[in-house]
This record gives structure tokens, sequence and C-alpha cells, in this order.
């Protein structure tokens, strides 16, 4: 890490505006909890790796279990306007057995000021009067029943949250935090672009690599493997890699059959670095070559997507939301099924195949700590600072093989996905360093056989 950093790409000042931003945003005389991921175990005594909740990660930065950040904001003629207590492990011999945790004091010299440090064997002891002295509560009940129960019985009974005397009302914390998440900071966006930089360069070293013959599995492992030796702590999400008429399969994770010569392989994955992921897909003939059937499809799916990406450039001026943004898309492909591959059809017939198959996705989402990041609706309008994808595709699964005229495009699918970054003056492709032109790909593709012409799989 850099000097003055909490965690890596983000110093005390990042956590205190996010911190600051939050209380601007919460009710007066409120309070609001929230607690760290619980560990999961695949089997007894054996815990799957473990990855922090984004949303306590964000306001904290802390990438422990058995954490919990308390904000008691007061009313305005309170002496003290708001109180911030993080309630973490203190050390033990357990580290022995489960690595080294941070403890309450150096993370008390890491916070300083902005928050108070104190052991979480005295969490529960301090909620129950922070309970009854407020009546607005962030709480999430769906996280921990035990926890609800408490709160509930702390506030004075059931009564007390519901029917006529009701006094304290709960309100969901994912709310909040989600709003202050969708606009991302400039300390977010360079920590993205690192982190796009890292899985651009992973699909440009599996392009190189690739082989007809490998499974599909392999292609993951060379994938994951090219993304944490650049530093990424894990892939994004489980990938889809999915070959030949696999490739139609939109969420395929089986990812176990073995590549063809002469199939493309859509390939949906990215990294995740320090809390922050990429939504990427790249679609590429294992073999290194385009047919002609395929680049026909391949280049009417990168022109609808370039047509979107511009019309992403449009929310400086007109406002787009979610669904005018897919609408757009959705038109686009609605042409290029009857101009492009000569499916006469009636629009509606059009409209009814592409729902079903052809296009039964959306054209993008919002994305940084999560893959699909929250919005309040799908009609609320795009800005500044958010982070979209672009993700077109066409699909020409073999169960619609008898809509398509041309038997040289069954089992083609096609999606090619970009991160998109909205800006005051326009968009940045944040994605820009993964290839997805036609001669780029197949000049990377032939350039990584004459390095490495002996790779194939077992």
């Amino acid at each position: 890490m850099k000097e003055n950093e909490i965690v890596p790409g983000f110093t005390l000042k990042d956590f205190e505006e996010r911190l600051n931003n939050l209380l601007s945003i919460m009710d007066d005389n409120s309070l609001f909890i929230l607690g760290s991921k619980k560990e999961s175990y695949m089997s007894p005594n054996v815990k799957y790796p473990y990855r922090q909740d984004s949303n306590f990660y964000y306001l904290c930065g802390v990438s422990e279990p058995e954490c919990y950040l308390v904000i008691r904001k007061n009313n305005e003629s309170s002496q003290i306007k708001h109180e911030i207590t993080l309630y973490v492990r203190e050390k033990s011999k357990r580290e022995f057995f489960h690595g080294v945790v941070n403890g309450v004091e150096s993370l008390q010299k890491l916070f300083g000021n902005l928050i108070e440090v104190k052991p979480v064997k005295g969490f529960l002891r301090d909620l129950q009067g922070h309970v009854r002295n407020y009546n607005i509560i962030y709480h999430d009940p769906d996280f921990d029943e035990g926890l609800s129960d408490f709160i509930v019985k702390s506030g004075g009974g059931i009564e007390e949250f519901r029917g006529e005397k009701q006094r304290k009302k709960v309100i969901y914390p994912d709310s909040l935090v989600s709003m202050l998440r969708s606009r991302k900071s400039a300390s977010e966006i360079a920590h993205i672009k690192k982190c796009a930089s890292i899985s651009a360069q992973a699909f440009t070293e599996l392009m190189k690599k690739i082989r007809p013959g490998m499974s599909e599995a392999h292609v993951e492992a060379i994938l994951e493997f090219e993304c944490r030796i650049r530093g990424a702590q894990r892939l994004a999400y489980p990938p889809v890699i999915g070959s030949g008429d696999r490739a139609n399969i939109i969420h395929y994770l089986t990812n176990n059959h073995l590549t063809q010569d002469g199939d493309l392989i859509r390939i949906d994955a990215a990294a995740e670095y320090y809390g922050y992921m990429n939504d990427i897909t790249r679609t590429f003939p294992v073999n290194g070559k385009f047919t002609a059937p395929q680049r026909k499809v391949y280049e009417a799916v990168l022109d609808i997507q370039k047509k979107c990406i511009e019309y992403l450039k449009k929310h400086t001026t007109e406002t787009i939301t979610v669904h005018s943004y897919h609408d757009y898309s959705y038109r686009l492909i609605i042409e290029s099924l009857s101009q492009h591959f000569n499916i006469s059809k009636s629009k509606n017939e059009l409209c009814q195949l592409a729902d079903s198959v052809v296009y039964p996705h959306m054209v993008g989402h919002p994305t940084g700590m999560w893959i699909h990041e929250d919005i309040p609706t799908r009609d609320d309008k795009l800005g500044p600072g958010m982070i979209i994808t672009c993700e077109p595709g066409i699909y020409f699964s073999n169960q619609v093989k008898e809509y398509i005229p041309n038997s040289l495009l069954h089992g083609i699918g096609v999606q090619i996905e970009d991160d998109i970054l909205l800006t005051e003056d326009g968009i940045e492709v944040l994605s820009h360093e993964t290839p997805k032109e036609v001669e780029e790909i197949e000049e990377i593709m032939a350039r990584g056989r004459a390095q490495h012409p002996m790779y194939f799989s077992f």
C-alpha cells in the first residue's frame, strides 16, 4: 500500500468523505447498524475464502468477519452531532489458526478521531442502550435473526415497531449506501481503471494461449491465473466460458466441455481488485480465425455496441435511463435481424424472437463493488460518476434454427461487453484495453501461436 492508505487505493480522507455523505442523508435521531459478512463453510471446519460485505468495506475498509459499524446521528440541537463506532475482534491465540487480525489498537491508530474502535464483545451491551434512545433504526432484519430479535426486545418489544403504538421505524441500510455507491469518486474510478487494466491483460494473454481441444475449465484457469498474478484477489464472479452452441446460454457456468476447432467461445469474466470489479465479455474464435458467418454476426454486434456507447454520450444533454438505453439497443437488434440476416418476419414476430432467445437480456446495468450495482429503478436518470455496462448480444442458438434462413449461422452466439464511465462531458470506456476489433483479435492470436506453438491441454 502507498503511504496514508487505509486499504489499497483509498486514504482516511476517502472514508471520512463517505461517512460524512452517509450522515448527510441519515435522518436526525437515527441509529445505523451494519454488520460484516458472516463466514461460510464448505464442510465442517473448512471455510470458504472470505469476502467482506461490499457496503461494510465501502464505509470502513475492514476485511474481517465478526465486526459491526454503528453510527448515531443526533438532533441538530445536540452538543454531539454524531458518533461512529467500529466493533472488531481482539487479537488472540486464534491467529495461529486463522491468520492475523488488526485488533483494536492498530485500527484506532489508523482511524484516529474519525471512528472510535472497540472490542466486539461490548457490541450488544452498547447496542441495547442505543436502541432505546433512537426511533429510526437503519438495520437489515434479514442479516441476523438473533440480532433482530435483540433489537426488538431492547427497543421495548414488537409493539414499538409496528401497530397503533409504533414509535420506532426500521429502514434497510442498503437503501442509503447504494445511493452513495452509485456515483464513483475520483479514487474509485482510478481503482476500477487499475482493475480494468488487469482484466485486459488477462484477456490478451488468454487469446494468445487458447487452442482447440482445450477444456473450458482450462480456459477459465488461464484467465484466473493471468488476473491473479497481476494483483487481482479473485475473478469478480463465476465466469461464463461457453464454446460452440454453449455460447448461447447466457449464464452458462458448467465450463466443462472441450472446445472444438471452428468454435467461437464467449467469455464473460473479469478481475476483482480490492473490493472493486469489472464486467467484461469477449467472443472470439478458438482457432484464432473468424469464419465468414462468425464475422458477420460478430461485426453486427460490434456495430450495435458502438452505437449504444455513442447513445450513452447523450446523458449530458438528455434524460437517459436504463430503460431508454435498453430500448435503443433493442431497436438496433430488430433492425439487424431484418436487414443483415434476412429474417423475413413481421415486427411482432421479430420482437418475440428477440425477447425469447436472440436477445433475452438487458443491454446494461450499473457496476462497481457488485457486478450488478443497485439503482432505485430502471427509470431513474443516469448521470456523471456512474459506471454502466454496454453488452448487446445476438444468439442464434440451434433451438431457433428454423427461423434463421442461413444454416451457416446456426449455433453462433456473440456478445461484447464493456464498462462505460459517464462523465460531466461525455463517456470513457474503462475496458478499452481489452481487444475487440476483428483484426486486432486475429493478430494477437496469431502472435500467440508463434510465441507458444505447443500450448495445449492435457
